[in-house]
């Protein structure tokens, strides 16, 4: 019986603490001064985050140690962080500096989450941004990649229709090529059928003199005009 009383005992503080946790109104804010929160992923800078202090709750009471931000849980560069107003509410708030190259952010994110502990409770806070430095304001990182591929892609057809082109090309160029031997090889043929037809329609007896060329069964000479039957 006494143990079934500690256990609901210990219930209650867990969930009044849990309910406190919660009820304690807790912000941070990525890039304190920006309304956009740019963030460049391929930077190699270091992006700032601030936990702010309210009227509930002291930002400087954190346990430093345990602070991550991002998807890969990058810790602050500087250590624990520092101490600063940095709302000028005149609260102190938390402030630290982390890696990007550290953090995980990828082009496309729409927010960054912080991860801290502070007296015994732990925290998981969002705070928007956006991301810059990207293929385009704001795309994702696949959509980046598709477009890089895309891109190869279409510099890899583009020379293989190139080449194709200058194959049909050399291919139409052979075939002007032979028609043009064909059409001077019937040409040929031609002039010699022709010539043997001349030849042929001379006059059976006749001898062929220099200058003399026959036209059916009549000659002619370039001196004189002279017919046979």
């Amino acid at each position: 019986m006494d143990r079934i009383k500690l256990s609901i005992f210990i219930l209650i503080i867990l969930l009044s603490v849990s309910y406190a946790a919660a009820a304690v109104d807790v912000e941070i804010d990525v890039k304190p001064g920006s309304e956009d929160n740019p963030v460049n992923p391929r930077s190699k800078g270091v992006i700032t985050v601030a936990i702010l202090s309210s009227v509930d709750f002291d930002a400087t009471t954190i346990d430093a140690d345990s602070v991550t931000f991002g998807p890969d849980g990058a810790t602050p560069a500087h250590g624990e962080g520092h101490i600063e107003d940095v709302n000028d509410d005149g609260l102190d708030d938390w402030v630290g500096h982390f890696r990007t190259q550290e953090t995980g952010i990828e082009c496309g994110d729409e927010d960054a989450e912080l991860d801290f502990t502070a007296n015994g409770n732990s925290f998981t806070l969002k705070d928007s941004i956006i991301t810059v430095g990207c293929k385009g304001k704001a795309l994702g990182h696949e959509k980046v990649v598709a477009d890089e591929e895309e891109e190869e892609a279409k510099g890899k057809n583009g020379k293989a229709l190139g080449h194709t082109k200058e194959k049909e090309e050399k291919e139409k160029e052979k075939e002007r090529d032979e028609d043009q031997d064909e059409d001077e090889d019937q040409d040929e043929d031609d002039d010699g059928k022709a010539l043997g037809h001349e030849k042929n329609d001379a006059p059976k007896g006749s001898k062929k003199a220099p200058g003399l060329q026959y036209i059916g069964k009549k000659a002619f000479t370039w001196g004189s005009f002279k017919t046979r039957h």
